[in-house]
């Protein structure tokens, strides 16, 4: 059986929720190791082969194939003419909050920002660039993250690349107080 076609269709079919490679084991009743050879041979086929603009990624123990890091430019030439898909300030910067706190609900995100931030975050799940589902919480409120197409978007491998921001002391910020 060829489990590196199957393995790249149902990577395919995942999308941006991939597969983890313990469901390929169970599923096709395979070992560890060959599960992840047979991902990485795949992983390492989208690598050498120049002509593809797909890559197979892992992020912890899931796998996904999603668009090579360095088309993202041209991809939003396309989305942005086409199917509308610019950022305004407003999104950007909710955005920006969703993928530095994430998980992080609607309510801690406009107190962040100051305002309702309801319309955009409704916005940024029809560009599939944050996803929601209903907490735990009472209420059950949504809960908000960012997608796999956020990363390629952005041209990011995994949310570790966001830039790191100190946290800031607030002694420190008393003392720069400008009032």
């Amino acid at each position: 059986m060829d489990y590196e076609a199957i393995f790249e269709a149902l990577l395919f079919l995942a999308g941006e929720t991939g597969i983890e490679a313990e469901q390929l084991q169970k599923a096709y009743n395979l070992d560890e190791s060959t599960v992840i050879d047979c991902l990485q041979q795949l992983k390492e086929k989208y690598e050498n082969d120049n002509d593809s603009g797909l890559e197979v990624i892992q992020n912890k123990k899931t796998f996904f194939i999603k668009t090579k890091s360095y088309l993202a430019s041209k991809i939003d030439l396309f989305l942005e003419k086409y199917m509308g898909k610019s950022l305004s300030n407003s999104e950007l910067n909710t955005l920006a909050i969703v993928a530095f706190k994430q998980p992080i609900m609607r309510i801690q995100v406009d107190e962040l920002r100051g305002v309702n931030s309801s319309q955009i975050l409704h916005n940024l799940e029809k560009k599939q660039l944050i996803m929601s589902k209903k907490s735990e919480a009472l209420g059950r409120p949504k809960v908000y993250r960012t997608t796999n197409y956020f990363l390629t978007y952005f041209g990011l491998n995994d949310l570790r690349d966001l830039l790191k921001i100190p946290k800031l002391d607030a002694k420190l910020l008393k003392e720069k107080e400008l009032f």
